[in-house]
């Protein structure tokens, strides 16, 4: 029984030195957010608007539709969009690390003297904010061009806009060390209960 008692000690002090010794914690980002229509830069060839894009350049985003949870705040706020590379996907976007995949490609087509084309794709990274531990992200991207022109482009004719959608994913919490501290003084507590049994 002595045993148990000293194993509970040390297991409650060491959970104490653990909470106290152990930096604040910080939240996980939580919410969405979704915005559009800053302009793109369009493909020079006349068989394409967006859907063949490489690179995507855009400007920056002068609509916003939702933002919920921790977004909540930034609905209109400035956010900077920067050029997606489609080949070697890195960088930042919105302010956000991002990596894509899932790449959407509609051919123009079209009828009447009206073609469109289209181009999405999927976004996954790292969304960062001052107050906030790093959060994992999911979204997706997506482009329509048009135009007049039977099976090309007429030229300067072309318009084109774009949306984004972003969701953060939920992470695990990690304990905090007022948990650890919590642990302690139980184990402590448990520890000084069975040597008073003992006594």
């Amino acid at each position: 029984m002595l045993k148990t008692f000293k194993v509970a000690v040390l297991g409650g002090l060491l959970a104490l030195s653990l909470g106290i010794g152990t930096a604040q914690a910080l939240p996980f980002i939580n919410g969405t957010v979704s915005f559009s229509d800053g302009g793109i830069t369009f493909d020079a060839n006349s068989h394409s608007i967006v859907h063949l894009l490489n690179t995507v350049t855009q400007g920056t985003p002068a609509t916003f539709g939702s933002c919920t949870g921790d977004f909540s705040g930034v609905c209109g706020a400035a956010t900077t969009a920067g050029t997606i590379n489609l080949v070697a996907p890195s960088g930042t976007a919105y302010t956000l690390g991002g990596f894509m995949s899932n790449i959407g490609r509609t051919p123009l087509n079209g009828a009447g003297g009206k073609l469109k084309d289209g181009l999405d794709f999927d976004l996954a990274g790292l969304v960062s904010g001052p107050g906030f531990d790093q959060t994992d992200f999911i979204g997706t991207w997506t482009g329509q061009g048009a135009c007049r022109g039977s099976s090309a482009c007429t030229p300067h004719t072309k318009s084109a806009s774009w949306s984004v959608s972003l969701a953060v994913e939920h992470n695990t919490p990690v304990p905090e060390p007022s948990t650890f501290v919590l642990l302690g003084l139980g184990l402590v507590g448990l520890g000084l209960a069975s040597h008073r049994k003992l006594s």
